[in-house]
């Protein structure tokens, strides 16, 4: 997560972020934010802007899994 902050989003994380429950949660909701865009642009069928940022999140070490019960996440 930390790599598809700093990638992605130009986020550096700090020791305090790593250990900081409070923090962890908003990092958490980043990534699923990225991962909401994704699953929109699915659905209005931009598929090239779907691939874009699974691609991008891929060279970054997380994986996604398309699945009948919505995307899983995995990390490499």
């Amino acid at each position: 997560f930390e790599t598809l902050l700093d990638g992605v989003l130009g986020i550096e994380l700090g020791d305090s972020v790593r250990n900081d429950a409070a923090a962890r949660e908003r990092f958490d909701g980043l990534v699923e934010m990225v991962l909401e865009q994704r699953q929109a642009a699915r659905l209005r069928r931009d598929f090239g802007a779907a691939d874009a940022i699974r691609d991008r999140l891929a060279e970054l070490g997380i994986e996604i899994e398309d699945t009948p019960d919505g995307p899983r996440v995995k990390l490499r």
